[in-house]
């Protein structure tokens, strides 16, 4: 990321599952794979 990684884990953040923190759980998008 352009924080580089001495920022937060090693560039990285952790955040709390399923409590929609900062809005996240609201524009989630994936892909569908067909094999």
């Amino acid at each position: 990321n352009s924080y580089g990684s001495h920022w937060g884990e090693n560039g990285f953040f952790r955040i709390t599952m399923h409590r929609n923190n900062l809005g996240l759980e609201l524009e989630c998008s994936w892909a569908a794979v067909d094999k």
